[in-house]
């Protein structure tokens, strides 16, 4: 049979049964990777002193949709119990089901009742030629995905918790490959009536004859009835067996206490996380153990199932009386850490697994047992609740836990949210404290600056870090807020305009806003309009072109004061006094006019009486001295006459390419691009 006569889904299905070359079991059970290859293979396993991993694989021709299994060299999966995994409907795999026309066997790993038994079930069995594709490259693949999901993102290197990552392997494997997601692929190629269902498991086991004295590689059929997978890989009994079961030593809890110790020091390696489970054998209620392997481990449901036992054995090893006595200073005593940290560990995945409720409780519970909170445990509950909107329990928080004793970045921001959802009036007040604390939150919160995929392991206050790690935490909720980060703005800018630097007693836009006050007093409102749209101007090339005339001393101030504020189209005027509108004349009616700016004739006649006033103005109010009022007016004068004439002569059709131009009446620049105006 070619690969060419495959043209549908579930037409061929290879199976593939192959024993790893680098991944063993050690003498307790954990998965084992050696780099140089072992000299093994389905016939010689057996003279092996290791249990090697065994692939059980079925793999669609087509589609390259497929579906595993493992089990070990010396607790081996039947074909046949495989093959109903495989092919049955409704099972957690569900992405492969059904019976195909046929299926390629390798030679090793079949045997006359194995062959019989597929062609009692309607199945077409072959041996697959020499160089035909029966998807061994698979098996490649497979042990690569198994390396980095079990051995590098899991902290149970055990065959039991294998099931707790195929769907991260599958992904990989099937999802996101160049040809496109097989799994849709396989869906849409499948035959109209779809492929043929599978019996239950007594009746397809019985469809493989019994055949006595047949040496088979492999199991055909269980002798016990059907066997449940777990059965073959089960996980230690020191992560299943029930609390109350177990016998309690203090003396081994403190042995296996001093070995997790050693695995912290060491970090994530391999020999840490032995040490973890040698810990857990010597004893089961060495909480921090647990905590250990769930702090290693990348997968929120494996965190959660490691650190509820943690909270478990906890519990059991301090005892019902302990709790009494202690209750209210936990964290003073040693023996109480390791359950301190796995009940806040049991309560941060309880969140990211959507038990909220669950989670708070948990939280409030840890500030019950420590109400000093060394671990910081206010901060996320305030964070908790104002997520879920929890008014009174935020009030509670704020009174038991005084904000104003501390002073931190976290508990003000969260106080001034809260205040402000209640309409209290105190709000703006702790808003501005903490702006004090840590002026970087907004840039945050408002996506100005971008929080980084992975946050920082640890924070200064007031820095970058800590207003990072406070947006990641509160940002759905400020976000949710009608009006709250517009608030948030409003109040920064107040600030940030309280604390700019007052160099000049008089600042240009004070300067010039005092002008049109005094000419409002005597023009009409068509003259007035043209003064405000001279001056509006000329406050825009004083922003735009202004800093080009500084000093170094005028430059490092300018850049201070840049930086400190939000709105930075007003930091010129804000900051140098009207000796600097002279200083600029030429620049804003010699280039920024005829190059910069459209308008017609009547503004520009405006331009010159407006300027001359102004001159004459600064010089009577004593802002600026002779020689500049004088310089002034020669400017206004002869850039009058050179932009009237220049306005006449380019009457009949002006374009301009390219060039920022800046309206009138909007302060905005304007790109007009190769646009003409006739």
């Amino acid at each position: 049979m070619s690969v060419k006569e495959t043209g549908f889904s579930s037409e061929i299905h290879h199976l593939l049964v192959t024993v790893s070359r680098h991944l063993y079991l050690d003498k307790n059970g954990v998965i084992t990777y050696q780099k140089k290859p072992f000299d093994i293979n389905i016939n010689n396993h057996s003279k092996s002193n290791k249990e090697h991993l065994l692939y059980y694989v079925m793999h669609d021709h087509f589609s390259g949709n497929f579906i595993f299994d493992l089990c070990t060299t010396r607790r081996m999966l039947p074909l046949a119990d495989f093959l109903h995994f495989a092919w049955c409907k409704g099972k957690k795999d569900g992405h492969f089901y059904g019976l195909p026309l046929s299926i390629s066997v390798p030679k090793q790993t079949s045997s006359p009742g194995f062959l019989k038994g597929l062609q009692n079930l309607g199945v077409e069995p072959f041996h697959p030629a020499s160089g035909f594709s029966s998807g061994v490259h698979i098996i490649k693949k497979l042990k690569e995905n198994i390396l980095f999901s079990v051995l590098h993102r899991s902290a149970l290197h055990y065959l039991g918790a294998i099931d707790n990552y195929k769907r991260d392997i599958y992904m990989y494997m099937l999802e996101m490959t160049v040809k496109g997601n097989c799994i849709e692929i396989w869906l849409a190629n499948l035959p109209s009536a779809g492929p043929a269902a599978v019996s239950s498991y007594d009746q397809f086991v019985n469809a493989f004859p019994a055949s006595p004295g047949e040496k088979a590689v492999l199991p055909l059929v269980a002798s016990s009835g059907p066997l449940k997978l777990s059965e073959l890989k089960p996980l230690p009994r020191f992560l299943t067996a029930p609390v109350e079961d177990m016998p309690f030593s203090q003396e081994k809890l403190d042995k296996a206490q001093d070995l997790i110790y050693e695995a912290w020091e060491w970090g994530g390696n391999r020999r840490g996380l032995k040490w973890a489970y040698e810990a857990l054998k010597i004893s089961p209620f060495c909480a921090d153990a647990l905590n250990y392997l769930a702090f290693r481990s990348s997968y929120t449901e494996e965190q959660l199932f490691l650190y509820r036992r943690a909270v478990q054995v906890g519990e059991a090893a301090l005892g019902e009386l302990f709790f009494k006595k202690n209750s209210g200073h936990f964290w003073g005593l040693i023996e109480a850490r390791p359950y301190m940290w796995a009940l806040t560990g049991f309560a941060d995945c309880l969140w990211n697994t959507g038990r909220k409720d669950e989670a708070i409780n948990n939280y409030w519970e840890l500030l019950r047992l420590n109400p000093d909170d060394n671990q910081g445990i206010r901060y996320v509950l305030g964070f908790r609740l104002l997520e879920e909107n929890r008014p009174d329990e935020l009030d509670k928080l704020f009174e038991e836990h005084d904000s104003q004793k501390e002073c931190s970045c976290f508990m003000l921001y969260n106080k001034a949210l809260h205040l402000f959802c209640k309409g209290d009036s105190e709000a703006e007040r702790v808003l501005q404290q903490a702006i004090k604390s840590n002026e970087h939150v907004y840039s945050y919160l408002s996506g100005e600056e971008s929080i980084p995929f992975r946050l920082p392991d640890s924070y200064s206050p007031g820095g970058h870090s800590e207003a990072e790690i406070y947006a990641s935490e509160t940002m759905r909720a400020w976000n949710k807020t009608p009006g709250a980060l517009s608030w948030f703005l409003r109040v920064l800018l107040n600030k940030k305009e309280r604390d700019l630097p007052r160099q000049v007693p008089v600042t240009i836009d004070q300067v010039l806003q005092e002008f049109l006050d005094d000419q409002a007093l005597r023009l009409k409102e068509g003259a007035l309009e043209k003064y405000e749209s001279v001056i509006e101007l000329l406050e825009v090339c004083l922003e735009r072109h202004g800093c080009t005339k500084l000093d170094e001393a005028e430059e490092e101030l300018f850049d201070q004061y840049y930086d400190s504020v939000v709105d930075e189209e007003t930091v010129f005027c804000r900051l140098f006094g009207p000796e600097k509108i002279a200083d600029n004349a030429g620049e804003f009616l010699g280039y920024f006019m005829p190059h910069k700016v459209i308008c017609g004739e009547d503004l520009l006649r405006a331009l010159g009486k407006v300027m001359k006033k102004l001159s004459s103005w600064l010089l009577e109010e004593g802002y600026i001295d002779p020689d500049d009022a004088t310089y002034i007016k020669e400017k206004a004068e002869k850039a009058i006459r050179d932009l009237l004439a220049a306005d006449r002569l380019s009457a009949g059709s002006i374009a301009f390419y390219g060039q920022t131009f800046y309206s009138v009446r909007n302060r905005s620049p304007h790109n007009y691009g190769a646009a003409g105006k006739n």
